[in-house]
Formats: C-alpha cells, sequence, structure tokens
C-alpha cells in the first residue's frame, strides 16, 4: 500500500505578480521608496523624512525637503523668466507622479513640507558675521554652499533637521578642499561647534564631538583630530545622543568622521 502524497510540498508556487494587488503593490512601492533619496540629491534636494501610507487604490506620501540654494537660485531664474507660472511645473512634482503611478492607484495624494522656511533669519545673520572670514579660504567659488551650510547649522541647532544633514554637508565640504586648507576647515568647525552650544537663541544641544581620521594637512601618516564643544557623557542609557559616522573619498585618500550630539532630553 503506497503512502498518499502531500499537495503542499509538491504543487508549483504561484508567480509573485498572481499574489492579491496589496502585496503586489507593496513590492514595487519598496522599489520605488528606496529610489527616493537618489531622485531628490540629483535635484540638489535632500529627503530629510518620508511618510509612506498605502491601502488599495490609494497612498498618501508626506515628504520634508531641504533644497538647496542652487536649485532655488534656478526656480528664481525660471520666475524672472515666466517659465514657472505655478506649482503644477514645479519639476519635484511632476517626477513623484511619474513614479508613483507606476503602481497603477487611483488615488495619489502628496504633501510636501520645505523646511528651509523655517530657518531663523537673526541666527542666520549672527552665525553669517562670525563665518564670513571663512567665504575665501573654503568656499570658493561656492558661496552658495556657504549659504546652506549656515541654514543647515541653524536648522540643527533649533532640532528640526537630524544628524544627517549635517554631516552630510560637512562632507562635502571637506572633500574639495586642497590638502593645505584642512587647519582652516578644523579652525571653522570649532568656530561652527562652540556656536552650536553657546548659541543665545537655542539651547536644544549640550555638547557635540567630531572626530577626524585621515591624513590630514598633507601629513605622510595618518592622525586623529578631536573637536570637543560641551558635555559628551560616557554612559548614555539617560541621555539623547546622536551619532553618525562616514568615509570621506577625497584625491589625497579616504578620510573618516564621527560624530556625536548631546541633545536635550
Amino acid at each position: 500500500m503506497g503512502q498518499k502524497s502531500q499537495k503542499q510540498t509538491l504543487q508549483k508556487l504561484n508567480p509573485i505578480l498572481q499574489l492579491n494587488s496589496n502585496i503586489y503593490l507593496y513590492k514595487n512601492l519598496i522599489y520605488i521608496d528606496n529610489s527616493f533619496e537618489n531622485i531628490f540629491l540629483n535635484l540638489n534636494i535632500y529627503l530629510i523624512l518620508k511618510q509612506i501610507d498605502f491601502s488599495t487604490n490609494k497612498i498618501n506620501l508626506n515628504l520634508i525637503l531641504f533644497i538647496f540654494s542652487k536649485k532655488i537660485n534656478f526656480f528664481k531664474k525660471k520666475l524672472n523668466q515666466n517659465k514657472l507660472k505655478n506649482l503644477s511645473n514645479f519639476c519635484l512634482i511632476n517626477i513623484l507622479k511619474k513614479k508613483l503611478l507606476l503602481l497603477k492607484v487611483n488615488l495619489i495624494i502628496i504633501k510636501l513640507k520645505i523646511i528651509n522656511t523655517l530657518v531663523n533669519k537673526l541666527n542666520l545673520i549672527y552665525l553669517y558675521k562670525i563665518c564670513k572670514k571663512f567665504i575665501n579660504s573654503l568656499f570658493e567659488k561656492r558661496f552658495t554652499v556657504f549659504l546652506d551650510f549656515l541654514k543647515i547649522v541653524t536648522l540643527f541647532n533649533f532640532s528640526l533637521i537630524k544628524l544627517n544633514l549635517f554631516t552630510y554637508i560637512l562632507i562635502n565640504i571637506f572633500k574639495r578642499l586642497h590638502k593645505k586648507k584642512h587647519t582652516r576647515f578644523i579652525a571653522f568647525i570649532k568656530i561652527i561647534c562652540s556656536f552650536l552650544i553657546k548659541n543665545k537663541f537655542s539651547n536644544n544641544i549640550l555638547g557635540i564631538k567630531i572626530v577626524l581620521n585621515g591624513k590630514l594637512r598633507g601629513k605622510v601618516r595618518s592622525n586623529t583630530i578631536i573637536i570637543s564643544k560641551g558635555s559628551i557623557p560616557n554612559q548614555t542609557l539617560k541621555k539623547r545622543i546622536d551619532f553618525n559616522q562616514a568615509d570621506i573619498f577625497t584625491k589625497y585618500g579616504v578620510y573618516g568622521i564621527k560624530i556625536w550630539v548631546n541633545l536635550l532630553n
């Protein structure tokens, strides 16, 4: 008497396209979601936060963005030429629509928040005054990068952005510098760190520590520079400590950066 075979172990699995619409939508949404950050960076826009909620035939997309000055200048130029008459011509909206329409849903709700509008102007002016002496040495032909950095520092000081964007702009500044300007860069960062701790407009940051590794200042051997302002406790269980690290690839070699920030609870 032969044994009965189990159909569950022998039958072929159905291909993914034959699964229900929610699973198919979810898989495609993950694919599109992973490409969002690169899409924005190619447009000189940094994606700070994204929230995607989906159900059958409906998607809610909430985005918080920081627009770099290079992109803002582009739109101002278009406005002066009367080529940008309304928000429907905003290329970002059109790109998002093209991506999300691939999901074949009936309703797409997109909510954008441009965080540039939250920059404290008094804070920005004060920061500009104490940092303008570095424009010619560190930001030659990159004045828009200098302005973006000041805005990001101001937003970071009020805890309106995360450490990722602050790290990103620091890397972009450092990786294009000549090795002889590393000393100037370190002096610049020390002033920024002091500003974040002693700023009279906000006291959200209690301490900050930045560690740079690599062949700094053109030295043959790798060395380490530590910049520390305020308090960075060793025990972080009861403290709100943000940490980020990254590699910086330059024509002089690879450098490492680590940042700790002690935030007010």
